[in-house]
């Protein structure tokens, strides 16, 4: 019976744990040209959330409902419910935010609508759940702070005022239907008016161009939305508007000719081999900041 181990006159050499500590701390062999961006959104529709706890999460597990005190107030049932970067017996204790896993699955499913080739079928992801999205898109923040307009994060130390009454959110309470059993249930939920995010991806330039980049980013904040009651889920809740797509470092972008009456060569050429700021030129009113594409990222 043969071996598997190809046999050798050459021994393979011993690592020391510092040897091995360096080998396993160096950074990333890539393929392709990887710039950081950063972008910003601010809500265009009330934001509602509906935390599952740990607590309830286990219970799905083990087929033991969850009760909580029945002269809890609103505010409470509501507060137990917001994403937190900290929790304290299932309570949120630290910024108010969105996970990061929130925003993938928003690009995920906005990226059916991105055309990022030539080809009729290069599509972000496909109608079925497949996905090329992480071969050109990484998420650099593990969670995206909830910020008011003054620029400070919600907190949950700052939730409540001194009458225990909600400061810069509300209590959504509404009617919904039971997912076991019959009849209907009321739904309590946080919800704010206003708020912004400001968040950081990596993009493969090679695949994903600045303009179908920008397009990703709309398609997901306004088309799909976010946390609970989004337009993902038939319901207007969790919608954002793109304020800022800034490249921060890496690649630079690639060359985007602009639209217009200018030849491809004329637009080239005075650019003097440098990378055309598009973020300028929209700034400037020199371009719609839709490069060539028709603004969905679609050929």
């Amino acid at each position: 019976m043969s071996s598997s181990v190809t046999s050798s006159v050459l021994e393979i050499p011993s690592l020391t744990p510092d040897e091995v500590r360096k080998i396993i701390n160096l950074p990333f062999i890539e393929t392709g040209r990887w710039a950081l961006y950063r972008w910003a959104v601010r809500l265009m529709a009330p934001l509602l959330e509906d935390r599952m706890t740990g607590a309830q999460v286990l219970g799905l597990a083990t087929k033991q409902k969850v009760e909580f005190a029945k002269d809890e107030s609103l505010e409470t049932r509501a507060i137990r419910k917001m994403y937190s970067d900290a929790y304290e017996n299932d309570m949120p204790v630290g910024v108010i935010g969105v996970p990061w896993e929130n925003f993938y699955a928003m690009c995920r499913g906005a990226g059916v609508k991105i055309q990022y080739g030539s080809g009729k079928n290069d599509r972000i992801s496909k109608a079925g759940g497949s996905t090329e999205l992480n071969d050109m898109f990484r998420i650099r923040d593990k969670f995206l702070p909830l910020l008011r307009l003054n620029g400070e994060p919600y907190h949950a130390g700052t939730l409540l005022d001194s009458n225990l009454k909600p400061v810069d959110w509300s209590v959504d309470l509404r009617k919904g239907n039971a997912t076991q059993g019959e009849g209907a249930v009321g739904i309590i939920r946080p919800r704010w008016e206003e708020g912004a995010f400001i968040g950081h991806v990596e993009v493969n330039t090679d695949i994903l161009s600045e303009p179908n980049l920008r397009s990703l980013l709309i398609a997901a904040w306004s088309s799909k939305g976010c946390c609970s009651a989004r337009p993902e889920k038939g319901m207007p809740f969790g919608r954002a508007g793109l304020l800022e797509l800034s490249w921060v470092g890496g690649a630079e972008p690639k060359k985007v000719a602009v639209a217009g009456r200018r030849s491809r060569k004329k637009a080239s050429d005075e650019t003097d081999g440098q990378p055309v700021n598009r973020l300028k030129e929209v700034a400037n009113g020199e371009a719609n900041g839709n490069g060539e594409t028709d603004g969905n990222g679609e050929a």
